[in-house]
Parts: C-alpha cells; sequence; structure tokens
C-alpha cells in the first residue's frame, strides 16, 4: 500500500487532464490557421502598450552598456565558426551565379559616378594622406633610389650628352667593367657623390612629389581614373576573381581579421565609443515613445504583423517544429499542474 488515496489518484488525474487540455489549446492558437489572427491581436496590444512608454521607462541605459560591452568581449570564436567563414566565402567565390555576372548587372553607371565623385570631394583629406605618406622615411628612401638609379643609367648610357663630348661615347660604350679598370673608384666615388647631392635636396624633391600628386590627384582626375577603372573590369565576370583566390588566402584574410578583432574589442576606445553611441540614442530618443521610435525606423505595426503572418504560419506547418514547440509547452505547464500550488486547488 502507498497510503495513496481515491481522491488522490482522482486529483492527479483531473490535473493531467487540465494540463493535456491547455497543451491542446496552446498548440491550437499556434496552428497555421489561427496563429495569424492570434498574432494580429497580441501585437495590437503590444503597439498600444508601446505608446504608452518611453524608452528610458523601458530599459535602463547602464543595462544596455553592459550587455553591448560584454558581448563584444566574449563573443565566442571557434575553430568551427573559423571553418564555416571561409568556406562559406569560398562558396561564394566559386558559385555559379558568378558566371554571366558582371560589375554593370550589379552596380549601375550612375551610382558608381556618384560615389567616386563623393569621395573625390574630401581635398583637404586627400592632401592629408599625401603628406602623409610622403613624409616616411620608406617613401624617402624610394625616391632616392629611384632618382640614384635613374641618373646613373643615364650617365652611363649612350645618351645626347655621351654623343655630343668627345671621347665620352666610345668610353660609355667600353662598360662599367673597362671604366672600373681604367679609373679604379671612379664608380664608387661617383655613387657617393651621386648619393649625397640626392640627399641633400631630397626635402625639396618630396616637397615637389607632394605638389604634382595634389595637382595630379584632383576631382577631375580622380573621376578620370575611376572612369579607367569601370571600363577595365566592368564587363569582366565575377567568376573570373576565382582564379585570384586560394583557400589559403581566405584561411589567413579570415584569421588576420579575427585576430585583430580580438585585440580591438578588449581597447578601452571601443569600450568608450559604444558607451557614447548609447548615451547618445537614450539622450535623442529615451523621451520618445517606444512605438514612436519603433515608427519612425519603418517598423510600424503594419509592417511588422506582415512580415510576421508571412514568415511564421510557414515555420509552424512544420511538423518538427510544431513537436518541439509542443514539447516545450507541456514541459512547462506540467511542471505547474504538478506543483502543490495546482493540487491545492483540487
Amino acid at each position: 500500500m502507498t497510503g495513496e488515496t481515491t481522491d488522490d489518484r482522482t486529483s492527479e488525474q483531473l490535473l493531467a487532464q487540465l494540463c493535456d487540455k491547455h497543451v491542446a489549446y496552446i498548440m491550437a492558437q499556434l496552428q497555421p490557421e489561427n496563429i495569424g489572427e492570434h498574432l494580429k491581436a497580441e501585437l495590437a496590444e503590444g503597439y498600444k502598450w508601446l505608446d504608452i512608454i518611453t524608452l528610458n521607462g523601458l530599459v535602463d541605459r547602464q543595462l544596455i552598456k553592459d550587455i553591448a560591452i560584454r558581448l563584444l568581449e566574449n563573443s565566442p570564436y571557434t575553430s568551427q565558426l573559423h571553418e564555416m567563414l571561409v568556406k562559406g566565402i569560398l562558396e561564394a567565390v566559386n558559385a555559379d551565379a558568378n558566371t554571366g555576372t558582371t560589375l554593370t548587372d550589379i552596380v549601375p553607371k550612375s551610382e558608381f559616378d556618384a560615389i567616386v565623385s563623393h569621395v573625390a570631394q574630401f581635398e583637404k583629406l586627400r592632401m592629408d594622406v599625401i603628406k602623409a605618406v610622403l613624409a616616411s622615411p620608406l617613401y624617402s628612401r624610394l625616391i632616392s633610389d629611384v632618382l640614384y638609379h635613374g641618373i646613373k643609367d643615364y650617365v652611363m648610357s649612350d645618351n645626347m650628352i655621351a654623343k655630343k663630348v668627345p671621347g665620352v661615347s666610345s668610353l660609355m660604350k667600353m662598360g662599367a667593367k673597362t671604366v672600373n679598370r681604367a679609373m679604379p673608384n671612379i664608380e664608387a666615388a661617383a655613387e657617393s657623390t651621386l648619393k649625397g647631392y640626392i640627399e641633400s635636396n631630397i626635402n625639396r624633391t618630396l616637397t615637389l612629389s607632394e605638389k604634382i600628386l595634389n595637382n595630379s590627384l584632383d576631382a577631375d582626375n580622380i573621376k578620370k581614373v575611376a572612369d579607367h577603372f569601370w571600363s577595365a573590369v566592368a564587363d569582366k565576370e565575377f567568376a573570373e576573381a576565382a582564379r585570384y583566390v586560394k583557400e589559403e588566402d581566405v584561411d589567413r584574410g579570415v584569421e588576420m581579421a579575427r585576430n585583430l578583432w580580438l585585440e580591438i574589442r578588449k581597447t578601452e576606445y571601443l569600450q568608450n565609443l559604444v558607451a557614447f553611441v548609447v548615451d547618445h540614442v537614450f539622450d535623442e530618443y529615451g523621451d520618445r515613445k517606444v512605438k514612436e521610435n519603433l515608427e519612425a525606423l519603418g517598423f510600424d505595426e503594419a509592417y511588422v504583423l506582415g512580415e510576421l503572418s508571412q514568415s511564421l504560419p510557414d515555420m509552424m506547418a512544420n511538423p518538427l517544429v510544431q513537436h518541439f514547440v509542443a514539447a516545450r509547452v507541456r514541459s512547462q505547464l506540467e511542471a505547474f499542474y504538478q506543483s502543490q500550488d495546482a493540487r491545492s486547488v483540487i
């Protein structure tokens, strides 16, 4: 004997039957033929509520900051995710849709021209970038080497000067080795003198280079370069890009992006930037009704209802989805109907 009375068994059976009826009722509301009306009613009530509550009243800005920073710092990046990204990029590069598709098919020339014109107007930024590049020691060495080898090749070749100075042309034709034998160390001395001259005048050369680049890269010439680029690639199929992209290149590129992101996401700068954006949103829109903010973004009741009405019925028509939802609903309700609170009512 378990000590369980008939009344106890009857109560358990009644609670079980109530649980079954409750699950069946909820699942009936979620059937494809019913979910549209149910969704419409609930969404209407939701928008009424959002029309009386402000953003500041709905959520605390510090909570949003904490959540955003936590997600930035701790969002996982696994080897499986890395592999998925690499394979996804490769699939996109090698997709059949790339065959026969050109830049012209995707981007109208008028839109391309508008983008180029917009970029070309940033004259001050362009000049600052040129100045920063020319200030690099690497660029100075590059220009020095170009000037040195250019002058050296000119002097040591059969040029107009050599032709007009008696005997020089014959000497040049003898070659550098012959010259060195005839006049030892002359090439080393000439090299030292020439490089010294170039180094002493490099600042003037860089200033001239800056002026030339600023004049060459004006808005009109940028547009001409862009037009040349367009004419060169606009009619090429995207499938040609597959010739230049290998799996190891994509893998290294994704790995580099991953490492950069893992470094950046923990910086104080990014955290401050997130905090600044959140504060701006709450300062600007915090006292407005949530419904007003949503509708300003285009998410009015009609749009949201229309999108959900198209997707949810099809989703709930899937037997696998129905089975999962029913199991979760039953799990939650059974916990209540088997509780002491439910038994105390019977």
